[in-house]
């Protein structure tokens, strides 16, 4: 691939996001390749990809310590419930969700918020992976995880047709 250097001449597009360059392939085919501007110190880098596959692939950074979830809910995980911690790790997403939605130029909305979604690395830091709308009840459900230590869809509440939010307001509802 070839964008000559990503030089000012070989530019087709600049956006919020980034800009693209018009790049030509080993065969000669002509494509557009873009040079992301989106990096936030809690979002997932994009390190490589591969189409030489049927489906393409996506490489990503390897977080260490799994997700919020597993932290949350795996009974085999000892981990303490340190609420300053809890609290960091909410600061980080709203601050990565804060930088999706509005620091770039054109907002970006992942759409899939929820505790299996948050990475955390060795030092049990956030990394993500978000309408607004949704990804602020998307939180609002991790907060809820968090406060309560409860899975967001359970067996039981599934079968009384309620989820962790709306199980969650009714109990705050009857105090």
């Amino acid at each position: 691939m070839a964008a000559y250097h990503f030089n000012e001449g070989w530019i087709l597009d600049q956006g919020g996001q980034g800009i693209v360059y018009k790049g030509i392939l080993i065969d000669g085919t002509i494509s557009p390749v873009k040079k992301s501007k989106i990096n936030h110190r809690n979002l997932v880098k994009l390190l490589g990809f591969c189409l030489e596959n049927e489906v393409p692939l996506l490489v990503h950074e390897f977080v260490l310590n799994g997700t919020l979830y597993q932290y949350l809910h795996d009974p085999d995980r000892e981990f303490p419930v340190l609420w300053e911690m809890w609290l960091i790790i909410a600061k980080k997403v709203v601050g990565a969700l804060s930088y999706l939605h509005s620091a770039a130029a054109i907002p970006i909305y992942h759409h899939d918020i929820k505790s299996s979604n948050i990475l955390l690395d060795k030092n049990i830091k956030q990394k993500c992976q978000f309408t607004d709308k949704g990804n602020v009840y998307g939180f609002g459900v991790v907060l809820v995880e968090l406060l309560t230590g409860e899975k967001p869809i359970t067996q039981l509440r599934a079968e009384e047709g309620k989820n962790l939010a709306s199980y969650f307001i009714i109990l705050t509802e009857e105090k």
